[in-house]
């Protein structure tokens, strides 16, 4: 996965980039926000490092910055070390000044010049735990984006949720076609009574479904009455299935006859809903 990933409180993937997630908090409520890694801790045997900002050039040594892709292909140096990470797992620590090169789907992290720092991965931790949302444990939690309504208005910004330059995915980072592709899309929106709406939206079929662009699935959740909405993974991996049965149009590729093979993508990672 790209981004946060949450299973029964266990932090199987980072909020490397801060952006839009579905989540179920410990009390059984649902809320859509963004996340990222600021407020995330770092242990050490001597000391504990919090995370206080993400992609800002503007910093102090004595700071502790996480950036990603977002901010491009190298971190700045700084006096101290920088921790990489990646995929959950710590790559190494690095001198600073050398300005290290990102994780493409990680995040190098600046820590303070200091003589009880260790040099070897092993002796860090990294707590996973901190991630909750206004002091409520995070049960179930995955990472999707952008936005796509806020407060009952249609509202996208890519920039804000670190899709730009060459963070993951690159067909929204480096999107040259400004929203004009009509895709098959993902989207779920929480109504003004708390429930969850997900819908699935067919596209890449001349004879049943063209797909929408982005800021039309906006429109589509708005108009079916959600004051929050945010997009999930499109294209080829999008997929509904309703009690045993498929309810959407599954093919991966173009389809221009109805009686044409469907290739379908196999899909590895999903929300399920249970009665």
């Amino acid at each position: 996965p790209v981004g946060l990933l949450i299973h029964q409180g266990r932090v199987v993937n980072h909020p490397i980039f801060h952006r839009s997630s579905l989540l179920q908090l410990s009390s059984g409520k649902t809320l859509i926000t963004t996340l990222g890694m600021k407020g995330a801790s770092i242990n050490t045997p001597e000391r504990n490092f919090v995370i206080s900002k993400t992609n800002s050039a503007h910093f102090i040594d004595s700071e502790v910055v996480a950036f990603n892709r977002a901010f491009g292909s190298h971190a700045p140096p700084h006096s101290g070390a920088t921790l990489l990470l990646e995929a959950n797992q710590i790559l190494g620590i690095v001198d600073g000044i050398s300005s290290p090169q990102i994780p493409l789907a990680g995040c190098a992290i600046t820590l303070p010049a200091s003589p009880s720092l260790p040099k070897e991965t092993s002796e860090l931790n990294l707590q996973l735990e901190k991630f909750s949302y206004k002091d409520s444990a995070i049960k179930e939690g995955m990472a999707g984006g952008p936005l796509l309504v806020i407060d009952g208005q249609v509202d996208i910004h890519r920039d804000r949720e670190d899709f730009v330059l060459s963070a993951p995915p690159v067909t929204f980072s480096q999107d040259e076609t400004f929203d004009q592709n009509l895709l098959p899309r993902m989207a779920v929106g929480q109504l003004n009574n708390e429930q969850l709406l997900f819908a699935a939206i067919d596209g890449r079929n001349i004879e049943h479904a063209v797909g929408l662009t982005l800021e039309q699935s906006a429109h589509l959740m708005k108009a079916m009455g959600c004051h929050t909405a945010m997009n999930l993974d499109g294209g080829s991996s999008k997929r509904m299935v309703i009690r045993d049965r498929a309810v959407d149009l599954t093919s991966t590729e173009v389809q221009t006859n109805s009686s044409a093979s469907e290739k379908i993508r196999p899909v590895y990672s999903a929300i399920l809903l249970h009665e």
